[in-house]
C-alpha cells in the first residue's frame, strides 16, 4: 500500500469515542420539590388516577408541570426522574415505618423523626445499617406517604391512623437494615407494565414419513 503521508487519526478517533465515559448527573431535590410531588400524587389519588398496578402514565406529566410552575429551579425535573424520586420517598417510607413497628422506638410528632434510647441506636449504627441515619433525620412526608402507599385505616370523621405490624401484611420482625438500601432498591416499581401475552404452548411435529403409492392391481 502506497503511504500518502496523511496522518492516521481516523483510525483511533472511534477508539478514543468508545472508552470516553458517560457523564451522570445528579439531580438534586429540595424538601419543597418533594413535597409538592406528594401533594400532586394525593390529588390524583383523590381522582382515582392510581391504579392497583401503579399510577397512570398522565399523573407524571401533571406531577412535572406543578413542579415547574412552583420553581424555575425545578426546569431539570423529568417524569422518570418524578417516578424515580417517588420510590425513593416510598423506600424511605417504608424504612422509617419498619423502625417504627420495633418495639424500643417511638415517634415525634413536632420533628416528624423516630426516637429510641442511644442503646436502641447503637446495634444499626456498628452494622453499618442503612436505617441508622434515621437517628438524626426526620421524615415530614410519613403520614401523607402512607396514604400513598394505601398502608393507612379510616376511624372516622376523616381521621386517619397508621396500620400497625398486626394490621399490615407488611409487618414483620426485627431488621438490621441489610434489606434496605438507597435509591428505593427493594420495592415494587410504580411503573406501567404492558402484560405479555400468555405463551402457547409448542405443538409437537411428528417427523415427516414418506409413504409409498399402494400397489396397483396388475392388468389382467
Amino acid at each position: 500500500m502506497a503511504d500518502t503521508g496523511e496522518p492516521l487519526n481516523h483510525s483511533i478517533e472511534p477508539i478514543a469515542k468508545q472508552t470516553e465515559k458517560k457523564k451522570t448527573v445528579n439531580v438534586y431535590w429540595s424538601e419543597a420539590e418533594d413535597a409538592k410531588l406528594v401533594e400532586v400524587l394525593l390529588e390524583e389519588q383523590a381522582n382515582g388516577q392510581q391504579a392497583e398496578s401503579g399510577w397512570k402514565k398522565a399523573v407524571w406529566t401533571k406531577v412535572i408541570i406543578a413542579l415547574h410552575q412552583e420553581s424555575p429551579a425545578s426546569k431539570n425535573k423529568t417524569a422518570d426522574k418524578a417516578k424515580t424520586r417517588y420510590d425513593r420517598l416510598k423506600g424511605d417510607y417504608k424504612a422509617v415505618k419498619a423502625l417504627r413497628d420495633q418495639s424500643g422506638f417511638g415517634w415525634d410528632d413536632g420533628k416528624q423523626r423516630v426516637t429510641a434510647p442511644d442503646s436502641v441506636w447503637e446495634p444499626l449504627i456498628e452494622a453499618k445499617s442503612p436505617l441508622a441515619k434515621w437517628k438524626e433525620k426526620s421524615f415530614p412526608l410519613f403520614d401523607d406517604m402512607a396514604k400513598l402507599c394505601r398502608d393507612v385505616i379510616a376511624t372516622g370523621d376523616n381521621v386517619f391512623r397508621t396500620r400497625t405490624p398486626a394490621e399490615s401484611s407488611q409487618g414483620s420482625g426485627f431488621m438490621d437494615g441489610s434489606d434496605w438500601y438507597e435509591g428505593g432498591n427493594n420495592i415494587n416499581s410504580d411503573i406501567e407494565e404492558v402484560p405479555q401475552k400468555p405463551e402457547t404452548p409448542a405443538v409437537k411435529k411428528r417427523p415427516y414419513q414418506a409413504t409409498s403409492p399402494e400397489p396397483s392391481s396388475r392388468k389382467k
